[in-house]
C-alpha cells in the first residue's frame, strides 16, 4: 500500500544530502549554482537587447531560485518522494537521488541558450557529455563523475540506463522508478514547469499535488480519480501556456541573437573550460547584441 507524502521538506533534503553529498559538494555540481535556469530569458538579462518577456511579464519574481543547482535538488526531492510513496528499496532511493542530481550535470552557461554554441565548440551534445561524465570514459579527470558516484554506492552504468527509454533492469523497483522518469509526468517536467511558472508569474499546479495522483498497479504508475484528472489537465494547460511563450517567434529570435553573441565572444574553448566558464565573464566579453538572421537554438 502506498505511503502518504507527509515527510517534511527538511527531512527529505537531509536524506538527499546523506545520499548525494559527494556529488553535491563537488565542483562539477556547485558550478550549477551560477547557471541561470532560463538562460537568456532570465530576469537578470532583461536589459540585454529586446527581451521577449519584458512587456508580457515585467515583474519576474526575485525570491525564486533561478539556477540549475536548485532545480536539480528539487528534482531529486520529487523523485525521492515518489520512491517513498511506492515503498521502493533503499537502492532505488539512491538511484532516484543520483538521477535527479545528474540530470543537468552537463548543462553549460546560459542553459539552453548556450547549448548550441558549446555543442558546436566541443563536439558534444549535452546528453552525450552527461553520459561521458557519468561513465568517466575519455573525459578530463576534473569532470569525471565515476569515482564520486561509486562513493555514493551508485553503479555508473546502471545510472546511465535511467537515461535510456528502452532500458530494463533485473529489479522491479528500478523498473518502476525508470517508468516514472520516462512518463509524461517526469519529475523534471513537474519541477521545471512549476519553477518557470514561479519565475514569470504563471500559476502552475505544485508538484506535490500531482504526486498525489500517482498510484501503483500491476503495470506501474497510473493517474486515478476525477479530482486528480482536473489537477493534471490544469497542469497541462499551464505547461502549454509556458511553451507558447518559449516557442514564440520573438522568443526564438531573441535566443538566437543571444546565442550568436555568445558564439562571437568565444572562439575556442576546451571541454573542461566550457563547463566552468561563468555567465558573468561571458557577458563581459560580449560587445553588442547585433540582430541575427537565422535560428541558433538547442531545439529547432
Amino acid at each position: 500500500m502506498a505511503t502518504n507524502l507527509k515527510t517534511t521538506y527538511n527531512a527529505i533534503m537531509d536524506e538527499i544530502y546523506n545520499i548525494g553529498s559527494p556529488l553535491i559538494y563537488s565542483s562539477v555540481f556547485k558550478r550549477l549554482n551560477d547557471i541561470t535556469f532560463l538562460g537568456c530569458l532570465s530576469r537578470k538579462y532583461y536589459h540585454y537587447g529586446k527581451h521577449p518577456l519584458r512587456k508580457i511579464y515585467p515583474n519576474f519574481k526575485t525570491n525564486v531560485s533561478d539556477n540549475r543547482a536548485e532545480h536539480s535538488l528539487k528534482i531529486s526531492e520529487i523523485a525521492l518522494k515518489i520512491s517513498h510513496k511506492f515503498n521502493l528499496s533503499r537502492r532505488a532511493e539512491r538511484y532516484a537521488v543520483a538521477w535527479g542530481l545528474t540530470h543537468d550535470i552537463a548543462t553549460w552557461p546560459f542553459s539552453h541558450t548556450g547549448e548550441p554554441v558549446f555543442t558546436k565548440l566541443t563536439g558534444y551534445s549535452a546528453k552525450e557529455l552527461r553520459t561521458a561524465m557519468i561513465s568517466g570514459k575519455n573525459i578530463p579527470q576534473s569532470i569525471n563523475l565515476r569515482p564520486i558516484l561509486q562513493n555514493m554506492e551508485i553503479d555508473p552504468e546502471v545510472l546511465i540506463g535511467f537515461y535510456s527509454k528502452k532500458q530494463h533492469f533485473n529489479d522491479p523497483d528500478l523498473d518502476l522508478l525508470h517508468s516514472i522518469i520516462h512518463s509524461p509526468l517526469t519529475p523534471d517536467t513537474l519541477e521545471g514547469i512549476y519553477r518557470t511558472g514561479l519565475l514569470i508569474n504563471i500559476d502552475v499546479i505544485p508538484p506535490n499535488l500531482v504526486l498525489k495522483s500517482l498510484t501503483k498497479d500491476l503495470f506501474g504508475a497510473v493517474l486515478l480519480s476525477k479530482h486528480s484528472a482536473r489537477n493534471i489537465f490544469t497542469f497541462w494547460r499551464m505547461k502549454s501556456k509556458i511553451y507558447e511563450l518559449i516557442n514564440d517567434k520573438n522568443t526564438i529570435h531573441y535566443e538566437s541573437i543571444f546565442a550568436n553573441a555568445i558564439q562571437k565572444a568565444i572562439k575556442t574553448v576546451s571541454l573542461e573550460e566550457s563547463l566552468f566558464l561563468s555567465e558573468k565573464a561571458i557577458i563581459e566579453n560580449i560587445s553588442d547584441f547585433p540582430d541575427f538572421d537565422g535560428t541558433l537554438r538547442y531545439k529547432h
